[in-house]
């Protein structure tokens, strides 16, 4: 273990770990109350020598900074920029909480960019094949190619018309982590699955349909 300056440290750019911003609060007090006890798992930053980027402990960093501490316990550890990553999906998925779109993204990255394969992936994070499979349909949505399209035009029988509807949503930052535990909850990653159960299930509860 080593004391590192906060400075000195500084947050991945992948990180997919979620915490509401209650939980979070309540942390930070904790530490404020209590102190901290442990450390984060850092490793040099290959860019800036006598840096370092978290790979597990982004949110212990950000309460030990806000309530002015300027000194963190770590722990260094060699990792290249894959290992980290895999490193990182491992340990959130363990803490129990992570962002699915950005696990996403980070298993595209691997596999598009450090040639990682279906196998590597399940044995070294965890995530089973279908789970990863799930997930890089979600990194082929584009969200800026929304357009409203007749997918079947009605024929002579008078059928009713089936359309596909595109649309583009914009959410703020507390409702898309309300969406994102609400998939949880369903218990659904494809994100239209998710808001289809959970839109079901309250027609149910409420005796219509």
């Amino acid at each position: 273990m080593k004391m590192l300056k906060i400075a000195d440290v500084s947050p991945n750019k992948y990180n997919p770990q979620y915490m509401s911003e209650k939980d979070y609060e309540q942390m930070k007090e904790y530490i404020r109350r209590e102190g901290f006890y442990g450390a984060i798992l850092v490793r040099e930053n290959q860019e800036h020598k006598g840096k370092y980027v978290i790979i597990d402990g982004e949110h212990r960093w950000k309460a030990l900074k806000e309530l002015g501490y300027e000194d963190i316990p770590t722990i260094i550890v060699d990792k290249k920029t894959p290992e980290a990553m895999i490193a990182t999906l491992m340990l959130n998925k363990l803490h129990g909480s992570p962002d699915v779109l950005k696990v996403a993204s980070i298993l595209k990255d691997l596999m598009d960019n450090y040639n990682y394969s279906m196998d590597e992936l399940t044995t070294q994070t965890g995530w089973g094949e279908e789970d990863i499979k799930g997930m890089e349909e979600l990194t082929q949505f584009n969200p800026n190619d929304f357009e409203r399209n007749k997918e079947i035009e009605a024929d002579n029988n008078n059928e009713p018309e089936i359309q596909l509807l595109r649309f583009e949503v914009s959410v703020t930052k507390e409702q898309y982590e309300i969406i994102n535990e609400a998939l949880k909850i369903a218990k659904e990653d494809e994100v239209v699955d998710g808001l289809l159960k959970i839109m079901k299930d309250y027609i149910r509860q409420n005796g219509k349909g």
